[in-house]
């Protein structure tokens, strides 16, 4: 799924938020140092620096207006999922197949009988790995509208 994250080096999950029965995400744009052999002070990826100018900083939010679940992954500890195929390798994609899909289609069915079939989505950043189960696709606007 191609998308205005694609167009950045990378991204970090600043805030992740609960409105209504929705969840907004905000987004902190990377971008690729001068040498990728060195690691700024307090950059969490070798290589790479937030953007702290606000003229010059990409913020995104991402929104879902209705969401069935979700859950937060902790890549350093999570084994893999050998049936997990994506629609793109972006940042944000769609999860096609997946033993977590599976799981929820079988023990909560009942969340798309209520409000329609759901697509489970996956958003990837440098320090967080969210998987979104929700009817609705995805809402991305810049916090940043003057930028060009």
């Amino acid at each position: 799924m191609k998308s205005e994250l694609d167009k950045a080096y990378s991204w970090l999950i600043d805030t992740i938020s609960y409105e209504n029965l929705g969840i907004s995400i905000i987004l902190l744009e990377m971008v690729k140092s001068g040498s990728s052999s060195t690691k700024e002070e307090g950059a969490p990826v070798e290589g790479a620096h937030l953007v702290y100018s606000p003229r010059k900083a990409q913020k995104l939010k991402i929104k879902f207006d209705l969401i069935y679940t979700f859950q937060v992954i902790n890549e350093s500890c999570d084994s893999g999922d050998s049936s997990l195929k994506l629609s793109s390798d972006g940042f944000l994609s769609v999860v096609s197949e997946s033993d977590y899909l599976n799981y929820l289609r079988e023990k909560f069915s009942w969340y798309e009988e209520i409000n329609g079939k759901a697509n489970l989505y996956r958003l990837w950043s440098e320090n967080e790995i969210l998987e979104i189960y929700s009817p609705c696709s995805p809402e991305i606007e810049s916090q940043h509208p003057e930028r060009t």
